[in-house]
């Protein structure tokens, strides 16, 4: 059977920018660009996990997210269900703290970044608002 992972992302919106962080390269995906967020543990919501997830891996306490989309996406030894929300407010200053490089990019400059196969239907929605 294969294993089913469900994930909690955020995209910080920031004027014309969101942020993004680089994986570990010992990770699944390593070296990919992506949108922070982790794993949702088994007591959590999708949100709850967002929140830990921002405020152990980039220092950002999240204060308002809406619901923005899911992805399911099949690798070959996985399923990922991305749980995909907008982070209007927050607080906090971005920085890596699993020492992993974050940077705030352009919207409409996502495409020079490479990311996970799963990513592509959040870029390609976000690249429609404009």
């Amino acid at each position: 059977m294969v294993q089913k992972v469900q994930v909690a992302v955020g995209i910080v919106l920031h004027q014309d920018h969101v942020l993004i962080a680089q994986r570990n390269s010992a990770q699944h995906q390593g070296n990919l660009w992506e949108f922070p967020g982790g794993k949702i543990q088994p007591h959590e919501t999708p949100l709850q996990a967002l929140k830990r997830e921002f405020l152990e891996e980039v220092n950002l306490t999240v204060e308002q997210a809406d619901f923005f989309m899911e992805v399911e996406y099949q690798y070959v030894d996985k399923v990922v269900l991305l749980h995909v929300y907008l982070i209007h407010h927050f607080y906090g200053q971005a920085q890596g703290l699993e020492a992993q490089p974050i940077k705030w990019v352009n919207i409409k400059e996502l495409s020079h970044y490479e990311f996970p196969n799963a990513n592509e239907a959040i870029i390609k929605k976000l690249l429609a608002l404009g």
